[in-house]
């Protein structure tokens, strides 16, 4: 990523909102107390850092044990999320089996001249009969498919970042 080289980030985007059709949660089975689990979603919404995040897992391990698995999918859309953000994914979409990433709005955006839509597009070149570039509507978006969790959806994230 660009801020670990020493070059200051770039943010095309605010935010990046994640939709899903996985089960992303800590099962009551695990957490059995609503309110507590409520307060770590809160928590969790709110980690900025990979160090942060590294922390909380292990205080849920320490307090519950291991993390089932809709748990660990969850704490990896976090990072997901950092990744689609900075390289300019306004909304990401995991549903049916496809990722689908919503770029920044504004098609005038120094973001389409940038290397990370530069590696976007790398990555649909190498894999052009699992991408489609899409715009409806002045809407540009990315799908990929088949993606069948979150963590193919995060390596697929990781690909793109690494540019390979």
């Amino acid at each position: 990523m660009e801020a670990e080289k020493g070059v200051k980030t770039i943010e095309y985007v605010t935010d990046c909102q994640i939709e899903s059709d996985f089960e992303l949660m800590f099962p009551a089975s695990y957490i059995e107390s609503i309110p507590e689990r409520m307060n770590l979603y809160r928590e969790l919404d709110n980690i900025s850092n990979e160090r942060d995040l590294a922390d909380f897992e292990q205080r849920l391990i320490d307090r519950f044990g291991a993390i089932p698995q809709e748990g660990l999918e969850l704490i990896q859309v976090v990072r997901l999320r950092w990744m689609a953000k900075e390289y300019g994914i306004e909304k990401l979409v995991l549903k049916n089996e496809k990722w689908i990433a919503y770029l920044v709005a504004n098609p005038q955006s120094p973001y389409y001249k940038s290397n990370n839509f530069g590696k976007v597009l790398n990555y649909m070149a190498k894999y052009p009969r699992k991408c489609q570039l899409k715009e409806n509507k002045g809407k540009r978006s990315v799908i990929v498919a088949p993606v069948r969790s979150v963590m193919e959806a995060y390596n697929i994230m990781t690909t793109i970042v690494q540019g390979e």
